[in-house]
């Protein structure tokens, strides 16, 4: 069953997973250079919360998020990307920490582990949530030799040229696999096929149309739901 979680009317670039229950999305407008951090119930297929930083907003992106903050790296330099600066925010007491110099180091127990370029260390406590881990495909170039199998399956049901890459998830009892296809335009289209372990097909669904090339990850799965990404700017997710 295919249901639709979120519409943005700008593009979404990144996706994280709070818990079974709650996304993080990045969105950027490239026209107006806005970027916006939305919270988003998977259940409710709703924002419960959201976050537009004011300054050098398009060089900031999203590194970490938990239920009650996000951390943002500011980078410069386009061609060597460095981490010019660190932005926390939490939501429930609205409080916003930026920090000129410094980076993200690490979460746990103790709290947000944030260092600066003199190897100094700081600790934001917060309350410590172990951080849900979605499961991501096995990508296979055209050089593996399990892409060719793959290929090989996929051609019984899709009958087009298949092409650059594709990722291929066992998952609850079955096959998820993400795959490119040539289309007329000498673009690409992404699609999602996902099978049960007699080998039907279950779920075919077209997520991407006239793409120049790869993007970064298909689809990811958490406990009994598949989410995917349709047009840079819809959430999906797929249960069987």
């Amino acid at each position: 069953m295919k249901k639709q979680i979120y519409k943005s009317p700008t593009s979404i670039w990144k996706i994280q997973f709070i818990d079974n229950q709650t996304i993080v999305l990045e969105l950027r407008d490239g026209n107006a250079k806005k970027v916006e951090w939305v919270f988003v119930d998977l259940l409710k297929n709703t924002i419960t919360d959201s976050y537009i930083s004011s300054e050098n907003a398009w060089w900031k992106t999203l590194i970490f998020s938990s239920a009650e903050c996000i951390v943002l790296h500011e980078m410069k330099q386009v061609k060597n990307p460095k981490i010019a600066s660190v932005e926390v925010v939490f939501f429930k007491s609205t409080k916003v920490i930026n920090e000129v110099g410094s980076q993200f180091e690490a979460y746990n127990s103790d709290g947000l582990h944030l260092s600066n370029a003199r190897m100094e260390r700081e600790i934001l406590p917060i309350n410590y949530q172990k951080p849900i881990e979605p499961l991501v495909a096995i990508k296979y170039n055209q050089s593996d030799p399990y892409y060719l199998d793959v290929s090989k399956w996929l051609s019984q049901f899709f009958h087009g040229n298949i092409s650059l890459s594709c990722e291929y998830l066992e998952w609850n009892g079955y096959i998820v696999i993400g795959f490119y296809s040539e289309n007329e335009n000498k673009k690409w289209d992404a699609n999602l096929y996902v099978f049960n372990n007699e080998g039907d097909l279950l779920i075919d669904e077209v997520l991407f149309h006239n793409l120049e090339g790869e993007i970064n990850g298909l689809f990811s799965a958490i406990e009994n739901v598949i989410i995917a990404i349709n047009e840079k700017n819809e959430v999906l997710s797929f249960s069987v």
